[in-house]
Order: structure tokens, then sequence, then C-alpha cells
């Protein structure tokens, strides 16, 4: 068994689906604009940058067993699903969000957490050390600030994928 974020369809989604944390992921892009407009990262880093992080869909997950007959031979597919986390699904802070500043100091910990060290080495990086924390605390305050203001706007989701297989 393997559970991880997923996605979900949502046809009002340019490409057609809902990601988890895609409201927090456009949070940080926003962030990222208003550096580049500011003159503190290139707009070529920001074009350049990709977030190395894949949600998949159900649909996706089962992809392979459908192009690959020894693997749909070798297994059998108990459980394929894409659901809501069962505490918090539309916000995982949002047993905090009567609490603005703790609401938005947990998302800016929380997106530290799993972002800078590709910052660090790619959409951030300074020519000198001491650029590259600037950046990185310029970012995460002005991330902070976004989602203080923001009353919920930028929720990171969750969707859980499961995907249980039994050998065959």
């Amino acid at each position: 068994m393997v559970s991880t974020l997923g996605a979900i369809p949502d046809a009002g989604e340019v490409n057609g689906i809902c990601s988890s944390g895609r409201h927090t992921y456009r949070a940080m892009y926003h962030v990222a604009e208003t550096m580049v407009n500011d003159g503190l990262i290139s707009e070529h880093a920001l074009r350049d940058f990709l977030m190395p992080i894949w949600f998949m869909s159900r649909e996706e997950a089962l992809e392979p067993f459908l192009r690959n007959k020894d693997l749909a031979d070798g297994f059998s597919i108990e459980r394929a699903e894409a659901v809501p986390a069962q505490h918090n699904p539309k916000d995982i802070f949002a047993d905090q969000i009567k609490a603005p500043q703790d609401y938005a100091n947990s998302y800016k910990g929380f997106v530290r957490a799993f972002t800078e060290s590709t910052f660090r080495q790619s959409l951030l990086r300074g020519e000198t050390d001491q650029m590259t924390e600037a950046n990185l605390n310029e970012f995460y305050d002005r991330f902070e600030a976004l989602i203080k203001n923001g009353a919920g706007k930028y929720a990171f989701e969750i969707w859980l994928l499961t995907i249980e297989l039994r050998k065959q």
C-alpha cells in the first residue's frame, strides 16, 4: 500500500487537475513575482524555476497497469482512491485561522520546511551566501504576511491518494 498527497479532476483548473496545496503554491508564486518586481530575484530565475513536486491523480497512478501487461498480471488493485484528508481537508491549519499570526506562522514554517533546500540552490540563490540568506528570509517573511492577510485564501487542501495492491 502507498498513500501520498494526491490530486483529483477539476474542470475549473487550467490543466483539469486539483492538486493538494494548489492555493499555497499560487501564494508562493505570487511572492516570488513581487520579489522579481522589486529586483531581488531575476525574472529569468522565476521563469525557469520548477518546484520538483508532482501530486498524481488516481488515473495517473493506475496508468502503468493499463500499459504494462506484466504489471497488470502481477498485481490486483485492491484499492485506488484520492479522497479528502480526514482532518482539515480544505486547510491544514484551519484550527488556527482565528489567530491570524499563529496561522501565518504555521504556514511559513510548513512551507519553509519543504522548500528551503530547493530555493537555496535555485530560485533564491544570491551572488553570496549572505544574499541567499537575505532572499530566503525576505521570501518567507513576505509569504507569512500574504497568508496572514489572506484569511484562508491560500489554504493548503489535502487529497490523499492511496493505492493498495495484492501480488497475484
